[in-house]
């Protein structure tokens, strides 16, 4: 009896044959990430918590500013995610000093370097401007060299996070550079950006 045989050399080669993804690529197709807008409300409580208490600011008001409607405040670029308005005394610097601080949210690195374009155009009208980014889909292979690279060239703080709600878990990378924007600009900002509850709140402290 012939010997029974499973298939030619041909077929044998012919056969379909799976690819494992590299563990990279597989990292990248189960990386999920939360719509930036998710991230506001967690972020801007955290910030009222966290960031003002490590930075020692007493007076200060703060809001989302990302989406207002159809209000006209000035495009795009010149509306942050968030921002915080302080008004500080020191014990040696005469009279009262405002300081408005922003902060452009991205849920991933794969946005961040626009964000650090668009947290530098703040700058315009903000003492201190920060890019925050979501890095807690990314665990320990964080790459963001370039991210830091181009905010300490540029004096934009940098923050990672991995919730968006809790302080503990911001990285402030690079500090935010003190900016000295023209008065005009941070007034016209103020007017357009900050509600008029939040502006009247404002007004008393600086009387």
């Amino acid at each position: 009896m012939p010997p029974i045989t499973t298939g030619t050399s041909a077929e044998t080669a012919a056969a379909p044959q799976t690819v494992s993804a590299t563990a990279p690529e597989a990292e990248e197709a189960e990386r999920i990430t939360k719509p930036e807008v998710a991230l506001y409300e967690p972020f801007h409580k955290a910030i009222k918590l966290g960031y003002v208490e490590n930075y020692r600011i007493k007076r200060f008001i703060s809001q989302i500013t990302a989406s207002q409607g159809r209000r006209a405040t000035g495009g795009r670029w010149t509306r942050p995610d968030i921002t915080l308005v302080a008004v500080r005394t020191y014990s040696f610097t005469p009279g009262k000093r405002l300081e408005v601080i922003t902060f452009e949210l991205k849920p991933s690195l794969d946005s961040a370097l626009e964000g650090v374009f668009e947290a530098l155009a703040h700058s315009a009208f903000a003492h201190r401007s920060y890019l925050a980014v979501d890095v807690s889909s990314y665990g320990s292979s964080i790459e963001d060299e370039r991210i830091v690279q181009e905010c300490s060239r540029l004096g934009i703080g940098y923050i990672t996070f991995e919730d968006p709600g809790d302080y503990e878990t911001f990285d402030i990378v690079t500090p935010a550079k003190l900016n000295e924007p023209d008065p005009y600009e941070v007034d016209t900002f103020i007017k357009t950006q900050i509600s008029s509850a939040n502006q009247e709140e404002l007004r008393e402290w600086l009387a």
